[in-house]
């Protein structure tokens, strides 16, 4: 009979295999038995999602991804008799970051997390709303848990690679398409509450030992990860969260049978909608899957089919012939050889064999080879301070592409700089603003005049002193000390009544003061760092606060990296930097490796990822 949605030549046949037919044009696809249980309640309308919740009541558990995956299957092979269902909630969502700059979506506040009964490396996480449960791995929900709709998506890379998990901006993406597929993010708010409780406060010291074990433990390093635990136990002996760190680091060094998958193979982008993972890693979780599974390349939400429906062993793998008793007489020439159709049997057997085994062991697979390298720069010039003083940093960010004789930063004097100067200015004007106003005209006469008539007491003695005798000379003294008193004290009466004196002198002053402050900043111009050739400025790390005269300030280097290493490139067709603190394209040309400058991995170490292009897999063990 015609199945709802497909063409109607289409027919279901369970003999030999389960398959669908087409009558018309001969055509079958093999499918399973999960398959046409979903054929069954597809009514040729219902939505992937409709479908998923129609067959998860009957026990059967698939994704809504998987069902359209089905069903591009069943359109490649041109069953269908129009466009079958799709997940329109899940396929085109976007991650919401298209740079590092941008700001990381916000993880809901009400998903339920806990630790996976079944899997030691795993956590379920609920959603209470719609009671749907998705396993994500630990390092996944370390990751989910940056997700607070503040941080950059720069801060997330940085926090999660300080943990040991590598993370790229491409598959960062992935992970919140994952999540929004999942409705796990919060697309009402910018940053809210968080799932986990708040937690007290940690020092730094206790941060960084923590990042240190979990970054150890990932790698391996067992006994240093302990180490790591037992200094931070010290530093915080009531910490709970070192005591499950210690328990589970010693359950990893103890064995586990749980799965070694990093964050970059779990969400590499793909083309799909469909989670996907390298055929090792899938055939490492779920075991060879038959040939028939439309879902083996789903990678780790499928499950293997159960041992009832995989076909039988075919008739040529004969069970192992039973061994001869301990008495058993030898064989003689007497003894009948098998039929000439049951040794034709074994030699048409044998020779499937060698068949496959010589197609596994040509077949072709990724030769990649791991060295290790350091990143270095290519000094252009190195900038330098022409005055010494206090640095005034310009707005040149490191890394940023500068021309020769850019100016990087500015020097100001410590001692004699024009701010100093202008603030001495502003106190001499504020002792000035406070002198008295002159006093009335007629005042200022009589006290000139006072002042006058003393002046002209005192040169009448200074010059009867000039001729007189000795005996007269004393006398002129007594007189001459009454004139000058009277001198000063009509003198004094004038300055109250005008400030002449203390105005002239403030006034010189200021004009001093201010031609020193247009030489001074007449010499600030000239005191600057610039660059001294074009290329990327690096910054100082830390930046300087003083420079002494011909300090060095940062360097100027050429646009890339050279990749040193000693092992060989030859035969290399692609290459990849890989390191604690970020990744690089490499290019390869003629026997060197380059890569684009990036300040935050200048003289970092790590390895270098060589790929030699695909070669049969008996030529990749030599």
């Amino acid at each position: 009979m015609s199945l709802p949605g497909l063409k109607p030549t289409i027919e279901m046949e369970t003999e030999p295999a389960l398959r669908l037919v087409d009558r018309a044009t001969g055509d079958a696809l093999v499918i399973s038995e999960t398959e046409s249980r979903l054929l069954a309640r597809w009514d040729g309308v219902a939505s992937a999602t409709d479908l998923s919740a129609s067959v998860f009541v009957e026990g059967l558990d698939v994704e809504p991804w998987q069902v359209e995956q089905f069903f591009s299957r069943l359109a490649r092979a041109g069953l269908l008799e129009k466009v079958g269902p799709v997940v329109p909630d899940f396929v085109p969502a976007p991650s919401g970051i298209e740079t590092a700059e941008d700001t990381v979506p916000c993880l809901r506040g009400d998903l339920i997390i806990k630790k996976s009964p079944t899997s030691r490396g795993t956590l379920e996480v609920t959603d209470p709303l719609s009671e749907r449960t998705f396993t994500l791995y630990d390092f996944e929900v370390s990751i989910a848990r940056m997700l607070d709709g503040k941080r950059s998506a720069a801060e997330v890379l940085s926090a999660a690679n300080r943990l040991g998990i590598p993370v790229t901006l491409a598959t960062l993406r992935t992970f919140l398409q994952q999540l929004k597929a999942y409705k796990f993010i919060d697309q009402s708010v910018t940053g809210g509450d968080s799932t986990w409780p708040r937690r007290q406060q940690w020092t730094v010291e206790v941060r960084e030992l923590y990042q240190g074990a979990l970054r150890l433990l990932r790698q391996g390093k067992y006994d240093e990860a302990l180490g790591y635990v037992d200094a931070m136990k010290e530093a915080d002996p009531g910490n709970q969260e070192a005591l499950a760190l210690r328990a589970r680091i010693e359950a990893e060094a103890k064995g586990s049978l749980e799965l070694k998958v990093d964050f970059e193979t779990l969400h590499t982008p793909v083309t799909t909608a469909a989670v996907s993972a390298p055929p090792e890693v899938v055939a490492q979780i779920l075991g060879p899957p038959p040939s028939d599974d439309p879902f083996a390349s789903f990678g780790f939400h499928s499950a293997p089919p159960p041992a009832d429906a995989l076909p039988p062993l075919p008739a040529m793998f004969e069970p192992p012939a039973p061994a001869p008793a301990p008495n058993a007489p030898e064989p003689d020439d007497d003894v009948v050889l098998p039929p000439a159709r049951s040794r034709r049997g074994l030699f048409i057997g044998g020779g499937l064999v060698l068949v496959v085994a010589l197609g596994v062991l040509l077949r072709p697979v990724e030769v990649v080879t791991q060295v290790p390298c350091e990143l270095q720069v290519e000094t252009l010039g190195v900038p330098r301070a022409s005055k010494a003083g206090t640095v005034k940093p310009l707005d040149v960010k490191t890394g940023t592409p500068v021309e020769k004789d850019r100016v990087l930063a500015r020097i100001e004097p410590s001692e004699g700089s024009p701010m100093s100067l202008q603030m001495q200015l502003a106190e001499v004007q504020q002792k000035l603003d406070a002198l008295p106003k002159p006093a009335p005209a007629a005042k200022v006469a009589k006290a000139r005049a006072a002042v006058k008539k003393a002046q002209a007491a005192v040169t009448a003695l200074e010059k009867q002193k000039r001729k007189a005798s000795k005996k007269a000379l004393v006398a002129l003294e007594k007189k001459l000390k009454p004139k000058l008193k009277a001198l000063e004290l009509a003198q004094a009466a004038l300055d109250a009544l005008t400030a002449d004196g203390a105005r002239a002198g403030l006034m010189n002053e200021l004009r001093a003061l201010t031609e020193k402050k247009a030489a001074a900043e007449a010499e600030q111009e000239q005191a600057q760092v610039v660059a001294p050739v074009a290329g990327l400025f690096l910054a100082p790390l830390p930046a300087p606060e003083h420079l002494a005269e011909n300090d060095a300030y940062g360097q100027i280097v050429g646009p890339q990296f050279k990749v040193t290493t000693s092992g060989s490139l030859e035969g290399a067709q692609t290459a990849r930097f890989h390191s604690a603190n970020g990744e690089l394209e490499v290019t390869l040309e003629q026997g060197t490796a380059r890569a684009a400058v990036t300040p935050a991995l200048v003289g970092a170490k790590g390895t270098l990822e060589l790929a030699h292009g695909k070669k049969p897999w008996l030529w990749s063990l030599f």
